[in-house]
């Protein structure tokens, strides 16, 4: 499967004139199928932070046990709409629809919904009810605390995940992000007013508990959180000198134009040490004159314009700066252009050819472009061409 995908993507760079040993950057989920020599490899952020909480998952057993194969059965049960639409409309609760797929649908005020569900499928006689039954005993404060727990946590890392997925991110603020995440789990750790909230929320939902909070603090909290902090170090400390060196660019950061954390980025490209140590000398003092008489400069693109109008007095930074923005942070728009294929050519639409799929992926990918096409326009063009038609069109 590799060697065919491999020649594909050669012939497709050769086609555009594109020398594979000029590219500065590759990335893929991990099951990468081309290396280019030269480029910077990087696995996919958004895979990586997805296999920290897969990995958590599996080897802690009461969230693969409590959470995950329960929550598989609750979430099945929207299979009962009509039941669940009832006892929603009792408790006078939001539409069921806004909340479909997401953790917060069987958080606090929707648990108690899933709760009276439950009671009823299992006085019914059916093939559910047995299941519905077992998952009632097994709804209890361990299982409502790392419900909470885990709603917290996902609620943060969803927005790293967010970022990740838009095709505007950039490497430098996608390090801040995950620095950040990383600093705030750490801090979380030894908080422990945030474990005790979680315990007395918890403690309000369901109050038969039969651990101390400080049993549950060591023997789940703490192993989660340590679970978590050892994934995330681990899955992201690969080249994490050269991404120092890729997030000093960025104006936003404290460490700005710092000289020793910017080295080892610059010996991957091969720049000049020398003339980018001169360079470093003046930046700075340009920076200020530039700003005080036009405007502040806050991102790395802007940093970035500001090198292109000065790119023969900083050639070196300039150079760096437009490696720097062309690095991929993740390949998420890669496969989202794939998703958008998939819902294109379905069963239903096996039989359409190439041409005909090149073309509405583009329209279904490009679609804030598509959005600026005039109809009309479209319209008149299309019935010009055909002229016998019997269906006049203009």
């Amino acid at each position: 499967m590799w060697r065919p995908l491999n020649h594909n993507i050669q012939v497709k760079l050769n086609k555009c004139k594109i020398d594979k040993n000029n590219c500065v950057a590759q990335t893929y989920d991990g099951a990468n199928v081309m290396r280019v020599p030269h480029a910077f490899y990087i696995h996919c952020h958004k895979h990586r932070l997805n296999l920290v909480l897969v990995d958590v998952v599996k080897n802690v057993d009461e969230i693969y046990i409590i959470l995950y194969l329960d929550l598989q059965f609750i979430l099945s049960l929207l299979s009962f709409k009509n039941k669940f639409l009832k006892f929603q409309n009792q408790l006078n609760l939001k539409d069921y629809a806004l909340l479909v797929g997401h953790l917060k649908f069987i958080h606090i005020d929707y648990l108690e919904v899933i709760l009276l569900l439950l009671y009823s499928i299992s006085n019914e006689k059916s093939i559910r009810s047995s299941e519905a039954t077992g998952l009632l005993k097994n709804t209890d404060f361990k299982f409502i605390y790392l419900l909470l727990f885990f709603n917290d946590l996902l609620s943060q890392i969803n927005l790293l995940t967010k970022y990740l997925q838009d095709k505007n991110d950039d490497i430098a603020k996608a390090i801040i992000l995950m620095n950040s995440l990383k600093e705030h789990f750490c801090e979380i750790r030894n908080d422990l007013s945030y474990h005790l909230k979680l315990y007395i929320e918890g403690n309000s939902l369901e109050s038969s508990v039969l651990n101390s909070e400080t049993d549950f603090r060591n023997n789940l909290y703490l192993i989660i959180i340590d679970k978590i902090n050892a994934e995330l170090n681990k899955r992201f400390s690969n080249n994490e000198d050269l991404l120092m060196g890729i997030s000093v660019l960025n104006p936003s950061n404290s460490n700005f134009l710092d000289k020793k954390l910017i080295h080892p980025f610059v010996l991957s490209y091969m720049c000049d040490i020398d003339t980018l140590d001169s360079e470093l000398n003046i930046i700075r003092k340009s920076l200020k004159q530039f700003e005080s008489k036009y405007h502040s400069i806050k991102t790395i693109f802007q940093f970035h314009k500001f090198l292109l109008d000065y790119q023969l007095a900083f050639f070196e930074l300039y150079k760096l700066c437009t490696i720097a923005i062309t690095i991929p942070v993740s390949s998420v728009a890669c496969e989202r252009n794939f998703s958008y294929m998939k819902r294109i050519k379905s069963y239903l639409r096996n039989s359409m050819l190439h041409n005909n799929l090149s073309n509405l992926s583009i329209i279904a990918i490009e679609k804030s472009e598509t959005k600026l096409l005039n109809i009309d326009d479209i319209i008149n063009n299309f019935a010009e061409c055909h002229n016998n038609r019997r269906i006049i069109l203009k």
